[in-house]
């Protein structure tokens, strides 16, 4: 009876899992990249690397709700809200951005589009570097809000992106304090 109860403790899991894949936003896996995961105080717990398919595996994590924290050399960082169960194995992709990776560089834009927009198709915002078109930053929009944090790098133009169709907004935001926008109905 003891041994039973000894093997069944020791096959039982005390934790979720996670299993994650870090890619560029094209998919490609991001091998190397440095995944932490913070608990609520924000105490790092967990720290590992992903292997040479961009691949991270978290085990037995006690219930809650933790931060995924990723960082890379020569992308942004990036951080993803997680809730987790026992017995739970979650699985997760989190895609990371080229881009400066320097903290305290950045500013945030946040803002609303007009409901009658985001309700048509898939939408989000861009924000193309005027002078440095190849740092582009690409924001979720729901339920007509989003929010960005973008490089200190200069003057950036908003385009909007419905249904894969680029709209520019005529909106342009400067580096600097945190800016809010309202994109116009005229699109």
């Amino acid at each position: 009876m003891r041994l039973g109860l000894l093997l069944l403790l020791c096959m039982a899991s005390f934790g979720a899992n996670i299993e994650g894949l870090i890619v560029v936003l094209d998919g490609t896996p991001i091998p190397g990249a440095v995944v932490e995961l913070q608990d609520t105080t924000p105490r790092v717990i967990r720290s590992l690397t992903t292997d040479a398919r961009g691949r991270f595996v978290v085990e037995d994590i006690p219930n809650g709700v933790y931060l995924i924290t990723v960082r890379a050399r020569g992308f942004a960082m990036a951080r993803k809200a997680v809730a987790v169960r026992t017995d739970d194995a979650l699985q997760i992709t989190i895609g990371l951005e080229v881009g400066m990776t320097v903290p305290g560089r950045f500013f945030e834009v946040s803002g609303r589009i007009p409901k009658e927009l985001t309700q048509t198709e898939a939408m989000a915002i861009q924000f193309v570097a005027v002078y440095k078109a190849s740092i582009v930053v690409t924001a979720s929009v729901a339920d007509g809000r989003f929010r960005a944090l973008l490089p200190n790098h200069g003057l950036y133009e908003a385009i909007v992106i419905i249904g894969g169709k680029r709209l520019p907004t005529g909106l342009f935001v400067k580096t600097g304090d945190p800016v809010h926008m309202d994109v116009p109905i005229g699109l």
